[in-house]
């Protein structure tokens, strides 16, 4: 009886903890401090121009990030205006495959989406080479997943 009060005790600590970091993390975090440096570094990844307005963090209601308009430029060759432009970017992820290092996106959401195709004289879309680098980001990981001697994950 006395060992199952105290298994209580530690789970109710434990949730009572969690509740708490759900409301208090994503007011510690400056988010806007980082939105320059996110939307850089995604930028430098697909080499395009990406500006946030906002970026908030939510834990409560599931793990994920929130954009305020959001902007990519387009493909260097093709026209000015922007690839992309979100008014309202959510992207939900699950919480346990972080832990391995995976990312699982369980839900995205756009609010008033303008998105830009264009292809060029030769043949081109103003977008093939982000589907070119995330495919061979893809393959490179799938590769690394199963060298000899790993298992799935990395893992030795």
């Amino acid at each position: 009886m006395l060992r199952g009060k105290k298994i209580a005790l530690v789970c109710g600590a434990v949730v009572g903890v969690l509740i708490v970091l759900s409301f208090v993390l994503p007011m510690i975090l400056e988010t806007d401090k980082y939105t320059n440096y996110v939307a850089k570094k995604v930028g430098d990844k697909i080499d395009r121009d990406v500006s946030v307005e906002h970026l908030r963090v939510s834990v409560w209601g599931g793990l994920g990030v929130e954009l305020r308009n959001l902007t990519v430029s387009n493909r260097k060759g093709f026209g000015e205006e922007a690839l992309v432009k979100v008014a309202r970017a959510r992207v939900e992820v699950e919480a346990l495959p972080l832990l391995k290092k995976r990312l699982e996106v369980k839900e995205v959401v756009l609010e008033r989406p303008e998105i830009l195709l264009e292809r060029n004289g030769e043949g081109l879309y103003n977008f093939s080479d982000i589907l070119l680098w995330a495919g061979k980001n893809r393959l490179t990981e799938s590769r690394e997943e199963t060298q000899p001697g790993k298992r799935a994950g990395g893992e030795p």
